[in-house]
């Protein structure tokens, strides 16, 4: 999978919309017995929060998709060194908050242009 975050949210977005029951909250990843895993690449897993779902597309290097995640909820952060919190995850777990939620998330982040996602928003 591609490590740009446009392609990545798209098709989180594109699972979600399609297999609502693939998200979770709470935890990166939990087989069908509601196990909670913490490696999201597990063969077993059937769920996701978001940060799982992004860390199984991408094992190595997310750090610019967890950025415009960030950027996307309304964050201002100016680079991936100063990134040290990754509030999508937070948001994510928030009691209350939908697969619809996520899913419009995922499509903002899939539809900023370019120059937004990679320069902090003033």
């Amino acid at each position: 999978m591609s490590n740009d975050p446009k392609t990545v949210a798209a098709d989180i977005a594109r699972e979600f919309r399609e297999h609502p029951a693939h998200w979770t909250q709470d935890y990166i990843c939990k087989d069908a017995d509601g196990e909670d895993w913490m490696d999201p690449t597990n063969p077993d897993a059937v769920c996701w929060c978001l940060r799982g779902a992004i860390d199984k597309r991408v094992i190595h290097g997310a750090g610019p998709i967890y950025l415009a995640f960030d950027r996307a909820l309304g964050h201002q952060i100016a680079s991936e060194a100063e990134h040290e919190t990754l509030h999508f995850v937070e948001w994510n777990d928030k009691p209350g908050r939908t697969v619809a939620e996520v899913i419009e998330l995922c499509e903002r982040v899939a539809n900023t242009p370019a120059l937004e996602q990679t320069h902090a928003q003033t």
